[in-house]
């Protein structure tokens, strides 16, 4: 079979890198539908060969390669990975959905809580990750520091939580808070926030911090999470996930900030194994792709 894949830019050519390793049968081609016009034509030529549409980053609206895979009658899969939801929800609301999108699609999502917000405007969804280690569990020890690692999308650094980590700068100067994805901010930083911009290789990042922040207004299952747990690194972020803790207000952060703080100072800070060890069972890439090949082919 063939299955075109559409959407996110960043992560499709990943997923479909991923993909490739375990299905050798099916051919996946992807389309940047979205961004590059030549694309939108190769996706029309193509669609009467195509026998799936898998689009990473889900819709209810008509239009677009979507439309046209209505049309012509493919199998659509979908799969709503973070503020696609809130997107979906949006349009809703405003009644500006396509019944038969929304019927015609099987759609997936990455974890159970956007599953639960999809219910909510009547949207079912199956289960299914994109996010994996290809690694068993990394016993891999802590530096001599104590340094906090983040991660914000340029222009979008409010949504990623930056007012946090201005007060937890501010609170713990002595701390260096690392933040990988933009190289400026529109507000002033305290000088112990490093602006890293984009990193390819974020191995040394996580291995040198003992703290991630994942401090979205909305999100998915990000790479970043379990990546950092899968190096023993701690996760705190604003939605609830095992070997994780859960943020909803700054103070729990700082409270939890200054906690691993001063076991660290004391060396009494164990890695965190029992998060490595977790994502290593549960998302390791054979059994997460194999488990997403499965939900877009049948």
């Amino acid at each position: 079979m063939i299955i075109a894949v559409l959407g996110n830019s960043h992560f499709a050519p990943i997923i479909i890198e991923r993909i490739t390793k375990f299905d050798t049968k099916n051919t996946y081609i992807y389309y940047n539908t979205s961004e590059k016009q030549i694309d939108k034509i190769k996706f029309l030529l193509k669609i009467p060969f195509i026998d799936i549409v898998y689009s990473i980053s889900a819709s209810i609206k008509y239009g677009g390669a979507l439309g046209i895979a209505l049309f012509f009658n493919k199998k659509i899969v979908q799969h709503f990975i973070g503020t696609d939801v809130l997107t979906a929800i949006e349009d809703y609301t405003n009644k500006n959905y396509s019944k038969k999108l929304m019927n015609r699609s099987k759609y997936l999502s990455e974890v159970d809580w956007i599953q639960t917000e999809l219910m909510r405007i009547n949207i079912e969804t199956t289960i299914s990750s994109i996010a994996a280690v290809n690694k068993k569990n990394c016993d891999a020890s802590f530096s001599n520091k104590f340094i906090i690692l983040g991660y914000m999308a340029e222009n979008y650094e409010d949504f990623y939580g930056l007012d946090y980590y201005i007060k937890l700068a501010e609170k713990f100067p002595d701390i260096n808070i690392r933040v990988m994805g933009i190289k400026k901010s529109k507000k002033k930083l305290p000088k112990n926030i490093i602006l890293l911009g984009w990193i390819k290789d974020t191995k040394t990042e996580f291995l040198n911090s003992i703290l991630f922040l994942r401090l979205t207004v909305h999100d998915g299952l990000p790479f970043s999470v379990i990546e950092s747990l899968s190096y023993s690194r701690y996760v705190a972020m604003t939605n609830k996930f095992p070997y994780t803790t859960y943020i909803q207000e700054y103070k729990e952060l700082e409270k939890y900030v200054g906690f691993l703080k001063t076991k660290f100072s004391k060396n009494e800070l164990e890695i965190n194994r029992d998060g490595a060890h977790f994502v290593s069972e549960e998302y390791l890439e054979e059994k997460v792709i194999k488990s997403l090949i499965h939900n877009i082919i049948n």
